[in-house]
């Protein structure tokens, strides 16, 4: 889904609240519509009924009449602007989206795609993109674990969670190098693509919670996101000894990037 089609989705949800707090509004307001006299630098108040087509003045001691006619007449022509909106905002999201420039190039001829750039990338082109292509890594591993994507990762307990997000269809890359723009580099256990928001996800497991020089360095390596501002971009699961990794636990925070049926269901 492109920007412009998620903030018009957003707009529309925006504006069908408005549309029901101004209806409900409108329908408790008192009956009649607000009209002002001048003369000679004098203004007064008066109500026009339509039902009963009668004219009455409001004596500006009657304020919460005043008010809720004055409201009313707000909140009509915000109603009425309100629906156009959302008229306009429906008319767009039924002709216009991304898959539409995605139809346009799954449309054409086999032989003309091979000279063709689309304009908008299909969430398997972007998947495959992504993984396919090389990036900077932590020193090779040496007497690792195999996994079922194939990278060899330096525990147990990563071979685990790299099958799990691989069983789950997540795309993801194992030790990525991670800048944060002022020196500062750390290399994540896993860097996950989150494909439908277009950003990339960190997961760090701390396995070794027994340890309290490792410990120092896991709050030391928790810090440095929370300072760059990635403590939303960021998941963290730990272990120790006595409690080993909980690959449910696992599973309920990284399935959302998911992008395949879970193997384990």
């Amino acid at each position: 889904m492109d920007s412009l089609h998620a903030l018009l989705l957003a707009e529309h949800d925006k504006v069908l609240q408005q549309i029901d707090v101004l209806e409900k509004r409108i329908k408790t307001a008192p009956k009649g519509t607000l009209h002002v006299v001048k003369y000679k630098g004098k203004s007064w108040f008066k109500r026009y009924d339509s039902e009963r087509k009668k004219t009455t003045y409001l004596p500006k001691s009657n304020i919460s009449v005043i008010k809720g006619l004055a409201q009313k007449m707000h909140d009509v022509a915000c109603l009425k602007f309100a629906k156009q909106r959302l008229k306009a905002i429906n008319r767009f999201l039924k002709t216009d989206s991304e898959s539409s420039y995605l139809e346009i190039y799954e449309n054409l001829p086999d032989e003309f795609k091979n000279f063709t750039a689309p304009l908008a990338k299909s969430m398997e082109y972007k998947i495959n993109e992504w993984v396919s292509k090389g990036y900077a890594k932590m020193r090779p591993v040496e007497n690792g674990f195999k996994t079922l994507k194939g990278d060899t990762v330096r525990s147990k307990s990563e071979k685990l969670i790299a099958d799990l997000l691989y069983m789950l269809g997540v795309p993801y890359r194992y030790e990525m190098r991670l800048d944060m723009g002022d020196g500062t580099i750390v290399y994540p256990d896993f860097t996950i693509y989150d494909v439908r928001k277009n950003r990339l996800v960190y997961y760090e497991h701390f396995g070794m919670m027994d340890d309290s020089h490792y410990v120092n360095n896991a709050i030391r390596k928790h810090n440095e996101y929370l300072k760059h501002g990635l403590g939303n971009d960021l998941i963290i699961t730990l272990e120790s000894g006595q409690k080993p990794l909980d690959l449910e636990a696992v599973e309920a925070q990284v399935k959302k990037y998911a992008l395949a049926k879970s193997a384990t269901n």
